[in-house]
């Protein structure tokens, strides 16, 4: 391919006018504070003009002002090309250099943030005559770019990044930041244990002491017998609109020559939890569907090790992770209502629950004969399958209440797994060694995904509201496929909601979400058990629901605020000081201690009709 056969397209007209850089100006703002606030969730794709509806690949790069000496934030079409990304310095087509190619010439180094992976980098700049004549996707990205900028302001930088070099001191000035990024694997630290959803106020106010007086839709998950209570037609919506973990683990990534790594991360999420209908056909009977966000975590997390400062060229060792699980419940339940004294309910459950694991650990070593390593591992596992509940409420008097519930494992009868891992070596004075292994399999079976549990209260009631305790017991679960062996856990819940007018409530709750993971034997397993508290309001339009084909609206809105802390244990790495001979990956399981802090302001509302 040569340089004639790039197509230049001519520039949009109005482009020279005065207002378009101010435009861009401030869409580039807009861009940069999204993208930074959800980790290029948003704003990671440009999806206008040929670019919709696929989009083309957005990163922010960070440079150091010429003049001001600030770090300075724009962002940028960009292509991977193997240790390169590749931008362009077009300024969208505008007759001049862009800020940041002028920063760059300045001063050539900079970061480069692709979703929330960092990387420190160094520019330089290449000719598109150089591009369109390498082989591999910069010469087909090249012919294909068509630049409304005249030929001369068509610059291309290549940061060289995340690639290892053949020589050990050129990989410790370009190496930067890479992903460790697990995705429901079992023991990344995270924020709870359980796979209880906020489903319902009277669940959100009292942290889920409920299964003998639950009174909302919320009872399809918590005890089916309680949709037996819902004299009219219902509709629940419960979410989370913010959820904060903070978790620290000092000394996660270590050296044995004693440095290690500080260990904090932070995650945050904001999503629905709950939606579930419940109608009363009979006097007698009601049914209600359901959809549950049982669990779902996104998370990041940064961290690296190195030699002692003041050293030349550092050995240096980088991990990060972003974690995510997602478990979808559609629910039916029928319930039925033999008496106010005795309530039964049951239900289905289809089950629709995903994993992926992206699994990176990289290091170069400077001490010794030097030498560099990276390990691999991705997989991405779906399946679908069921849950069955079976719930009973008892009142033997006015004033107590007895609940009493059970649900089998959700068990998934089909299951997609598609697993790569890699491994690379480079050992000192010796060729490199690399060793790699696919697998793509659908298949049937049985493979647990979610504990069977039981739950077991009693409520005491009175015209000021209502107490409750409750026994959860989890019990052991061992699927190999999903990288699960839980043992049995019992958890308490108590909780209580308190009538301070006839429209307001207060609530208040305690919990404990006690690990059910065995002692951690493989990186990133976690061992942490969480004690925390609820406290929030419900308020509504009206005392009480409406009963069956009453009339009247009723409507209520609760807020509450939840906090658990959790200590326990993560396996972390420790790295040899030197490239260990024979070669081979150079780190053991290194048991570090875990805090995590979680704070979390869930919603809810119920519209009785």
């Amino acid at each position: 391919m040569t340089t004639d056969s790039v197509k230049i397209r001519p520039k949009p007209e109005g482009l020279d006018r005065p207002y378009v850089g101010s435009i861009i100006k401030t869409m580039s703002k807009v861009n940069v504070a999204i993208y930074r606030w959800t980790g290029g969730l948003l704003g990671s794709k440009w999806r206008v003009g040929a670019a919709f509806p696929w989009g083309v690949p957005v990163l922010l790069l960070t440079s150091i002002g010429r003049k001001s000496g600030q770090p300075r934030i724009a962002p940028l079409l960009f292509i991977e090309d193997g240790d390169n990304v590749i931008i362009v310095g077009s300024q969208g087509g505008l007759p001049k250099d862009p800020l940041w190619y002028k920063n760059l010439q300045a001063n050539p180094e900079c970061e480069v943030q692709i979703m929330r992976r960092k990387m420190k980098m160094k520019a330089r700049r290449t000719t598109p005559t150089s591009l369109v004549t390498r082989p591999g996707p910069t010469g087909s990205f090249r012919s294909s770019f068509s630049s409304p900028s005249p030929e001369s302001r068509t610059v291309i930088i290549i940061l060289p990044g995340l690639g290892f070099q053949a020589s050990i001191g050129a990989m410790l000035r370009s190496l930067g930041l890479v992903i460790f990024a697990v995705l429901i694997a079992p023991g990344v630290v995270r924020a709870g244990n359980s796979e209880d959803v906020v489903a319902g106020a009277d669940v959100a106010l009292t942290g889920g002491a409920v299964v003998a007086n639950v009174r909302t839709g919320g009872a399809m998950w918590f005890n089916p017998a309680g949709v037996a209570r819902l004299d009219s037609r219902s509709v629940d919506l419960t979410g989370a609109i913010l959820s904060y973990s903070v978790a620290s683990a000092p000394g996660s990534l270590s050296i044995e020559s004693g440095e290690q790594s500080e260990g904090s991360y932070s995650a945050i999420q904001a999503i629905p939890r709950a939606l579930t209908f419940v109608a009363a056909p009979r006097p007698e009977l009601r049914w209600g569907v359901g959809f549950f966000f049982s669990r779902s975590f996104e998370r990041f997390v940064q961290d690296q090790v190195a030699t002692a400062e003041g050293a030349d060229e550092p050995s240096e060792f980088y991990a990060t992770a972003d974690e995510s699980k997602s478990v979808y419940h559609l629910s039916g339940t029928l319930a039925w209502k033999k008496s106010e004294k005795f309530l039964l309910g049951g239900g289905v459950d289809i089950v629709i629950a995903t994993r992926k694991l992206t699994e990176i650990v990289t290091g170069a070593y400077a001490m010794g004969a030097g030498g560099t390593f990276n390990t691999a591992f991705n997989q991405s596992v779906a399946g679908g399958g069921l849950q069955m509940k079976l719930g009973v409420q008892w009142a033997p008097i006015k004033q107590l209440r007895i609940g009493w519930m059970a649900a089998t494992p959700s068990y998934l009868v089909y299951l997609n797994n598609e697993t790569t891992a890699t491994r690379s070596l480079s050992p000192p004075g010796a060729p490199p060694q690399f060793q790699g292994t696919q697998v793509d399999d659908l298949g049937g079976g049985w493979t647990g995904v979610e504990a069977g549990l039981t739950r077991l209260g009693a409520a005491f009631l009175g015209k000021w509201g209502w107490v409750e305790a409750d026994m959860v017991l989890s019990f052991p679960l061992n699927s190999p496929a999903l990288g699960f062996d839980w043992k049995t856990t019992a958890n308490a819940r108590v909780g209580g909601v308190f009538r301070l007018t006839e429209r307001l409530k207060l609530g208040a709750g305690f919990f404990t979400d006690l690990s059910p993971e065995r002692a951690p034997s493989e990186f990133s397993e976690t061992q942490i058990d969480f004690y925390g508290f609820t406290v929030g309001i419900d308020f509504a339009n009206r005392p009480e629901t409406p009963k069956r084909h009453g009339n009247g609206f009723y409507v209520a809105f609760a807020v509450a605020l939840r906090y658990a802390h959790g200590s326990g244990k993560i396996a972390g790495l420790r790295f040899a000081s030197t490239f260990p001979n024979p070669a081979s990956v150079p780190a053991q399981i290194n048991i570090v201690r875990a805090t995590v802090n979680d704070l979390g302001i869930n919603l809810a509302l119920k519209a009785s009709f």
